[in-house]
């Protein structure tokens, strides 16, 4: 017994022994009596009480709802609760895995102090889109895809003017050229950059993992 709680029972055997294997949730504490009910010929007996303390060691990560659809270019909101074990507490750092390109993961807080035996809980946004302000970000972006857009959009300017400048080959076609660099330039540093840069999710299904890990603990 622990306290007013079966653990389990046992038979006795020839030498009058019992052996019983209880089954005891780590990180407990437990106040152990081996008890006796009697029979006909003997009376009923309780041995001494045994302690088992046991040792904090974790918790455990709950995301609510644990699956979302989320359109293109939109976002969408879980909860992500920790959970105390057997008294365990600890700063948890949380994080995002298995991210796929494009798409990002906040935490409006991406610490929590999780007390003995408690719940703390805070809200994570997965983002298929543009990053959201006000919360750490992780992202996987496919930057190599911008760079290609960008040359590929430059390319046709490019042989145009060149195009332009072998067919203008006058004193004069200097100016010409001069004043078409700069309009292009000007013209791909203000709104090429930061449109090429943003890149959505394809349509799929993905798993992403939510971590947490201890500050002083593992």
């Amino acid at each position: 017994m622990s306290g007013t709680t079966s653990l389990g029972t046992a038979t006795l055997n020839s030498s009058g022994v019992a052996t019983l294997t209880p089954t005891l949730i780590k990180g407990a504490n437990y106040n152990i009596d081996a008890v006796y009910g009697g029979d006909s010929f003997h009376g009923s007996s309780t041995s001494q009480t045994i302690t088992v303390a046991g040792v904090a060691y974790g918790f455990t990560v709950t995301v609510t709802p644990s699956t979302v659809t989320i359109p293109e270019l939109q976002s969408s909101t879980v909860t992500v609760a920790l959970t105390s074990i057997a008294n365990f507490t600890d700063a948890i750092a949380l994080s995002c895995a298995s991210l796929p390109a494009a798409v990002s993961c906040q935490f409006a807080s991406v610490s929590l102090n999780l007390p003995a035996g408690g719940t703390v809980s805070t809200q994570l946004t997965i983002d298929t889109d543009n990053t959201q302000s006000g919360a750490t970000t992780a992202t996987n972006r496919r930057a190599a895809s911008a760079r290609v857009a960008l040359a590929e959009l430059i390319l046709p300017f490019s042989l145009a003017f060149g195009w332009l400048f072998w067919r203008l080959r006058r004193p004069n076609a200097r100016l010409l050229a001069m004043a078409l660099i700069l309009t292009l330039a000007a013209w791909v540093a203000a709104g090429c950059g930061a449109s090429l840069i943003a890149v959505t999710a394809p349509p799929g299904n993905y798993v992403i993992e939510v971590t947490g890990t201890g500050a002083t603990t593992r």
